[in-house]
Order: structure tokens, then C-alpha cells, then sequence
């Protein structure tokens, strides 16, 4: 895998570009806490929706968290033809091998990235995405979505704060672990 970045790089690549091999590299090991900043992938249409995990099954939902993508069929089964394995396939190669959740989670974030996987997977770049979602009895749905011109954002669901709950339960939110959660459990452990 080196001596191939070594062979883009004597043909001449982007210090993006670099980076976004050499993160390639690192994801062939297991060490999540490794990885390449500073690069971005290039820019293109994104996935119009977010997915998260359900058991063995993919749930597709709206950018903006307010409900499923298509009420009635939650599970997402296709993107523009190829099935959702192909699909995690193509992201996982700047994902590091770790767990089977952290690679999934990890993969699931990155196909917002539409046209890069496109790229990836050699499928034409198109301004609509097909979408294959499926109802719990099976009965299959198809979507034309135009593609979003900005990646949708996961962030925290639900968003809150620390407080103090009904029954007097403590709900301790912790956004990163650094000094200010050290500072925000000294506050609000007591």
C-alpha cells in the first residue's frame, strides 16, 4: 500500500490528496485513534438523508431528524442500484478494522459522501439519487431524491443539557472528553 502512495506521489499528486491515501493506509490497520488530518474529500453532492443502525438493518431518515424518510418503509436497502454492503464497502477504506460497530458507524457517516463513493465505485455523478427502502412486511419503495449540495449532520439526538430529571435522576451530558468534562462532572456530580 506504501509503495503505491509512493507511485502516485512520483507521478505527481495534491498534498489533499496525499492525505487522503495515506488515510488509506492507516484504515488497513486497527487502530481507530490513528488517522490523517488536514485533507478533505472533494467536493460533490451528498446523500440527502442519514442512516443509522437497527439490529442488522439500516433505518434511512430525514436530514433534519423529524421522521423517517419514507413514513411506513424505514429500512434502507439501496443507494442508485447497489445495495447498501457495496455501498459500506466502498466507504471502509478509510475506515481503520476495528470493531465491527466502529467500522459501521464509521462507514455509515462517511456515505453521506455521495460522489465520492460514486467515484470510488465508478458510478456516474448524477444531481438525483435513487433510494431503495423496504417496510417491515417486506413491501419495497423507491425514491428520486435530488442530491444535497451539503453533507447532512448526525450531531447529538437528542440535544440537551445536563440537568436534573424527574425522580431526581441526574442526566450528565458529556459533549467531549476533555478539560470541560472534567469541569461539568466537578459540577454537576455533586
Amino acid at each position: 500500500a506504501i509503495g503505491e502512495v509512493r507511485e502516485k506521489i512520483d507521478a505527481g499528486i495534491s498534498v489533499n490528496d496525499f492525505g487522503i491515501e495515506l488515510q488509506k493506509v492507516l484504515a488497513l490497520g486497527i487502530d481507530g485513534h490513528a488517522e490523517v488530518s488536514g485533507y478533505t474529500l472533494p467536493r460533490g453532492g451528498c446523500l440527502p438523508l442519514l442512516i443509522e443502525p437497527e439490529g442488522e438493518r439500516l433505518v434511512a431518515f430525514k436530514p433534519d431528524r423529524t421522521g423517517f424518510l419514507a413514513e411506513g418503509y424505514p429500512y434502507l436497502t439501496k443507494i442508485d442500484g447497489k445495495e447498501i454492503a457495496e455501498w459500506r464497502q466502498a466507504a471502509a477504506v478509510l475506515v481503520p478494522k476495528g470493531s465491527p460497530q466502529y467500522v459501521l458507524r464509521h462507514c455509515l457517516r462517511l456515505m453521506r459522501e455521495l460522489d465520492y463513493l460514486r467515484t470510488l465505485m465508478k458510478l456516474p455523478k448524477k444531481q438525483v439519487v435513487e433510494i431503495e427502502l423496504v417496510a417491515g412486511d417486506g413491501k419495497r419503495r423507491s425514491l428520486t431524491l435530488p442530491v444535497a449540495t451539503q453533507s447532512p449532520v448526525y450531531g447529538v439526538w437528542p440535544r440537551s443539557r445536563s440537568r436534573l430529571l424527574e425522580g431526581n435522576i441526574g442526566y450528565l451530558r458529556l459533549s467531549s472528553m476533555d478539560e470541560d468534562a472534567v469541569e461539568a462532572i466537578k459540577t454537576w456530580l455533586p
